[in-house]
């Protein structure tokens, strides 16, 4: 049974009222109305469906779907209002106009399936690598970031050359310009391209990933990011340092976190008036404390009377140490150094200082 609603309708089409000019601006009028209206709706009346789906295919997959959704709500509206602006009877020359703007609406269909893959381009790199190496998280996040963004720039130049052609640009003149310009680019941007050369070095030989502390050069600091053309360094001050990629491949590179020991090598200065048992039983003192830290390699601890000096009897002391990240190698050195002042306090010992004596002769009378 027709409801309330289409029995007015025929009947009002049925009338003169309803001419056929009449019948194209309501039409236009419906499908603006559902332009607006037409997604929200479907949203609520595929919620249900939507929760039975999810149940059933990997989380994956509707992490995919996901990513197209804002772009196909998108085009449904503007087809549906260009659909309606179509509809109106308009005079010949606007319609000449309105034929005229089809290239754009297939451009701006372009952009949406565009803006689809850029969204899903995370998703697709999950898909590809769901077990990453469990030994390497880092240097996963690494490949990830290079992998989304060598992508995204293929899918913007892609789009970008897609949507030229269809609006008439011709493309291939443009291409062929582009090789004589790129050519004269080269030659004027030799080091952003051998940063770019290095960048792809970076990540296939990924000495380093994100989070890890490096030393290179003269800058020290924690990897925030890596991108083709560069590398970011957060240093202990945090202050973010840029370098290029191909000054980190020409730099010797020194990652913290790629070792499981670190080698720290101190010397402690006795006055000279200490004697021979007190420098002996405070080098037992010291390696029986130092073998006792649970973040020192207690096999490793070597402490001797390495040399006289000419202000203090010089105790050298090496060890590995388990703490490869900076900021607890530092915490240990600040723990260790304030024991062994506790040390020479319980034994009455004192550090030596730079001294010079000084003897005056006294002239006989």
């Amino acid at each position: 049974m027709a409801s309330p609603f289409l029995r007015n309708f025929y009947q009002l089409k049925e009338t003169r009222a309803m001419t056929p000019e009449v019948q194209h601006y309501l039409l236009a009028g419906f499908l603006l109305l559902a332009a607006v209206f037409a997604v929200p709706l479907l949203k609520r009346i595929l919620r249900p469906v939507k929760k039975r789906i999810s149940d059933r295919i990997p989380a994956l997959v509707g992490h995919l779907l996901r990513c197209f959704l804002r772009p196909a709500a998108w085009l449904v509206r503007v087809t549906l209002a260009g659909w309606a602006l179509l509809t109106i009877p308009w005079s010949a020359e606007i319609r000449v106009v309105l034929t005229r703007a089809m290239p754009y609406y297939q451009a701006f269909v372009l952009a949406m399936a565009a803006w689809g893959v850029w969204e899903a381009i995370p998703v697709i790199w999950q898909m590809l690598h769901r077990h990453p190496h469990p030994d390497q998280p880092e240097n996963y996040e690494t490949l990830s970031r290079f992998f989304e963004n060598g992508c995204r720039t293929v899918v913007v130049v892609m789009s970008v050359l897609v949507g030229l052609d269809g609006l008439g640009v011709p493309v291939t003149s443009l291409i062929a310009g582009a090789g004589v310009v790129g050519l004269a680019i080269t030659l004027a941007a030799q080091s952003t391209l051998s940063g770019l050369i290095a960048g792809i070095t970076l990540v296939a030989e990924h000495p380093f990933s994100l989070g890890d502390y490096i030393v290179l050069g003269d800058v020290e600091g924690t990897v925030e990011d890596i991108s083709l053309r560069s590398t970011r360094i957060r240093t202990p001050d945090q202050v973010l340092i840029t370098v290029e990629n191909s000054k980190v491949c020409a730099e010797y590179i020194q990652n913290a976190n790629a070792r499981t020991q670190r080698l720290w090598a101190f010397t402690i200065g006795l006055e000279y008036r200490t004697s021979a048992p007190q420098v002996e039983q405070f080098i037992r003192d010291l390696t029986k404390l130092l073998v006792s830290d649970p973040d020192v390699d207690g096999q490793s601890v070597q402490a001797v009377l390495e040399e006289f000096a000419d202000s203090s009897i010089n105790v050298n002391v090496r060890m590995m140490v388990n703490t490869p990240g900076y900021g607890d190698y530092r915490a240990l050195k600040g723990r260790i150094n304030l024991a062994v002042m506790h040390l020479m306090a319980e034994e009455g010992l004192s550090f030596a200082f730079p001294s010079r004596s000084v003897y005056v002769e006294k002239n006989a009378q």
